[in-house]
């Protein structure tokens, strides 16, 4: 009789000891306005610990472009801002919008780059304060030669207002139950009904409720702050656009089982009563 063995079989020795695929995950947007302020670390502490359960060890990437508009972009030292993050209970797994400069310091520390989340050509204005005219000088390329003056032309487009979504609306026809989260990538999320407590819905884009929300809702999950949460029967765990959120505590309770909308305004979440 053979000896038993443990040894793998020729076909498993072959393959590959990995397997690589695409996938998806929702990960946070950092926006760095002065990572070098002696109270960076306690007051991102602090706002982790304000919702624990949304924010513990969630990745984020950090968004440098408020940086990157600054008359002469800092030199930031990655690993010990990667560090304080983690020290306040996220993970930072990359960058986005920075400088070459930036970007390159950043992969030199092993996080990774990721393209902009904004669509090409449109900038969000109440994202960002105007940078200084010096700024706009250092940083922008100079202009191209004068050239003959062209024929009259129909007026320039106005500036985009409308959010420009890139994926297709995802509808959930059933309750979102506990534990259970449902993530509309580059896209609006519908959930036609129930969104438990417990249960977490995500979008890129909008958010729109028409059973009741008593779970989590993120809208602009990927850092658009142009994006509004519908709920017909509002009754909220937590509340997120962009990265802004409430929490139920935090909520008026004259909001609580009304129609609601919710949207971002001066950096504020602000919500409006529907009728």
């Amino acid at each position: 009789m053979a000896a038993a063995t443990n040894q793998p079989a020729a076909t498993e020795l072959k393959s590959a000891p990995f397997q690589l695929r695409g996938g998806s995950a929702m990960v946070m947007v950092l926006r760095l306005i002065d990572p070098a302020r002696a109270d960076f670390g306690q007051q991102l502490a602090g706002k982790v610990a304000q919702a624990p359960d949304f924010y513990r060890d969630a990745p984020v990437i950090l968004d440098l472009e408020t940086l990157a508009r600054w008359p002469a972009p800092p030199n930031v030292d990655f690993q010990a801002l990667s560090a304080a993050i983690a020290d306040a209970g996220l993970i930072c797994v990359g960058v986005q919008n920075g400088t070459p400069h930036l970007t390159q310091a950043a992969r030199r520390a092993g996080l990774a780059a990721f393209p902009s989340a904004r669509p090409a050509g449109r900038t969000n204005a109440a994202a960002l304060p105007d940078p200084p005219a010096e700024a706009a000088r250092t940083v922008a390329p100079p202009p191209p030669p004068a050239a003959a003056a062209p024929a009259p032309a129909a007026p320039a487009p106005a500036p985009i207002i409308q959010r420009v979504v890139k994926g297709k609306t995802r509808v959930v026809t059933e309750p979102v139950r506990s534990g259970q989260q449902v993530y509309a990538r580059d896209g609006d999320l519908i959930v036609l009904g129930t969104v438990n407590a417990g249960g977490e819905v995500l979008a890129d884009g909008n958010v729109h409720v028409y059973g009741a929300l008593r779970g989590k809702a993120i809208a602009g999950a990927s850092g658009d702050r142009e994006a509004r949460l519908f709920c017909q029967r509002f009754d909220p765990e937590l509340v997120s656009i962009a990265g802004l959120f409430r929490i139920a505590d935090q909520i008026e309770t004259d909001l609580i089982g009304q129609r609601v909308g919710v949207r971002i305004v001066d950096d504020a979440l602000v919500f409006d009563r529907l009728s």
